[in-house]
């Protein structure tokens, strides 16, 4: 027969078999606890990592954008200031040799040219207006043409050519030097290739 001490050994065997297995399922229990929440803060960690890192990247995106759309806009305007520059210069060539032209012998026959276009525009009676340095060349050289009422100084012609209007000023015609040129700017900038887009 087992004696006390015997039966104690051997309930105390079996208890710490017991609390053994108790141990090791508990110690499973635990590390599958450990497992699923250390695979949940993995999982939160990259959402929240992925959050930033498209965050971070959108903002880049955007902070990329806005600089180049300064920088095509800053482009455009300087741009826009050398066509005007380039155009300012090739207009002034213009008005400087119009302004020689002006001085000529063929200017006088440009001008009667002008004069009899205008009148037939205009029409019997016109009244001529021109620079007042004109005056002079047209009532001495240019009075014979037909259909001109009066010669007349125009402080908006400066360059040269002449303007016209019917004698009760209610029709009016414009041929001088400056219309010419302001219609070929116009030309100018949409046929030079110094586009801005």
């Amino acid at each position: 027969m087992l004696n006390q001490n015997d039966k104690i050994e051997r309930f105390s065997e079996i208890i710490n078999k017991n609390a053994l297995a108790q141990c090791k399922k508990i110690e499973k229990q635990t590390e599958k606890f450990r497992k699923e929440q250390l695979k949940d803060l993995e999982s939160k960690a990259k959402a929240e990592l992925q959050s930033r890192l498209d965050y971070e990247a959108q903002r880049i995106t955007t902070q990329k954008g806005s600089r180049i759309s300064s920088l095509n806009a800053e482009s455009k305007k300087n741009l826009a200031k050398k066509r005007e520059e380039i155009t300012a210069a090739v207009f002034e060539k213009v008005r400087e040799r119009l302004s020689q032209f002006t001085k000529t012998a063929d200017y006088e026959a440009f001008l009667r040219k002008s004069i009899v276009s205008l009148v037939e525009e205009i029409g019997d009676g016109a009244v001529i207006y021109v620079r007042e340095s004109d005056l002079p060349l047209c009532k001495e050289k240019l009075s014979d043409i037909k259909g001109v009422k009066a010669f007349e100084k125009s402080e908006k012609i400066k360059l040269g050519g002449a303007a016209a209007s019917n004698g009760e000023k209610t029709v009016f015609a414009v041929d001088s030097l400056e219309s010419r040129i302001a219609a070929q700017r116009e030309l100018f900038l949409t046929q030079s290739s110094l586009s801005i887009e």
